[in-house]
């Protein structure tokens, strides 16, 4: 088990490709993709998902990052549906104001202890992670090894990522 061939699957290739073809750090550019498809996916066939909409309700929606890469896709109607369920809840928050006293505040602060993390952030760390374990499970491979070496290389983050995961 211990010289096992590693065995070349989509995520080898594109790998591979993007390692040959990207200007900059690969994985950056393999992110970048993979979010584009993700929203691309989200706001074509998902946006009425109970699951996703829950879970957007329990991260209070996007990041700011993130809301703003959705927004960039001039999807007004899928936005808005997204969106519904955070709109709903600012609203049930805004209707509970009582007039202002020098003793209580007006509005309270909107409670941010038990939300997930944004959607977006999950699914785009969860996809660099895959990217790290495929390259360094393929490192022994000449063609990944010959892609790396005449690549840019890859960004200090994504760098310091790989070698942490590497030496764990």
């Amino acid at each position: 088990m211990a010289n096992r061939k590693y065995e070349k699957h989509r995520a080898y290739y594109e790998m591979r490709d993007e390692l040959r073809k990207a200007k900059h750090c690969a994985f950056c550019s393999l992110e970048s993709k993979a979010m584009h498809q993700f929203f691309d996916g989200l706001l074509y066939e998902k946006v009425t998902d109970p699951g996703i909409r829950s879970s957007l309700v329990k991260s209070a929606g996007f990041c700011p990052r993130h809301a703003y890469m959705l927004a960039g896709f001039g999807d007004a109607l899928g936005t808005a549906i997204l969106y519904e369920d955070q709109l709903k809840l600012r609203m049930e928050a805004l209707e509970v104001i009582s007039p202002p006293s020098r003793k209580r505040r007006v509005l309270k602060p909107f409670d941010m202890r038990n939300q997930e993390t944004c959607l977006a952030y999950r699914r785009e760390g969860q996809m660099r992670m895959g990217h790290v374990h495929t390259l360094l499970q393929s490192l022994t491979d000449p063609e990944m090894n010959d892609a790396l070496g005449s690549s840019a290389g890859l960004c200090f983050p994504h760098f310091t990522l790989a070698v942490n995961e590497a030496e764990s």
